[in-house]
């Protein structure tokens, strides 16, 4: 466990120097590789507890996603109660998209845009959308401030205000596109 750990905070935030992006790509390097995900998957508890997304966002997101695979098993389709609203997993991809780092989360749009959609699946499993939108309008608004780039996330979030009704919310960061 702690060879994970040590490993998993190798990258942390505000830590920004010139060796910054080689140890985010060596971090990512390290997650990709296939013997990595059963043995972090199994490990996921302990690592989730322990990680904090804020300042470790790429790792806390990598053993999240496995958990979430893991899981699934070999029906990646199926939508596993556990990150159902109001669950631990739900929290936990809650906190992710309330805390991440922006920097670090650029390195990992697909697995980004994979939690949002698993927020929303979970939100919409359970006919309460609305418990999703504040979470991913947060979420779009943290990773990109002044909302200068729209981004498939942005269509999610206005599908997702629309189902839910909830059309005032998207107001703020439709708003920002506008500007």
């Amino acid at each position: 466990m702690a060879e994970f750990l040590s490993q998993l905070t190798s990258v942390s935030s505000g830590s920004f120097d010139e060796d910054y992006d080689r140890r985010i790509r060596d971090l990512i390097t390290y997650l990709q590789q296939p013997s990595k995900a059963s043995e972090l998957s199994a490990a996921s508890g302990y690592l989730l507890d322990n990680l904090d997304p804020s300042l470790h966002t790429l790792s806390y997101l990598s053993v999240f996603l496995f958990k979430i695979q893991s899981l699934q098993g070999s029906n990646k389709s199926r939508l596993p109660e556990q990150i159902y609203p109001g669950r631990e997993l739900w929290l936990k991809a809650i906190r992710i998209l309330r805390s991440f780092d922006p920097f670090q989360i650029r390195y990992a749009g697909h697995e980004w845009h994979r939690l949002v959609q698993l927020v929303v699946q979970a939100a919409q499993a359970v006919s309460k959308p609305l418990l999703a939108v504040l979470a991913v309008r947060d979420a779009i608004v943290r990773l990109d401030p002044s909302s200068e780039v729209l981004t498939s996330v942005h269509t999610t979030f206005i599908k997702l205000t629309l189902v839910s009704r909830s059309y005032s919310l998207a107001v703020p960061v439709l708003e920002r596109q506008r500007s």
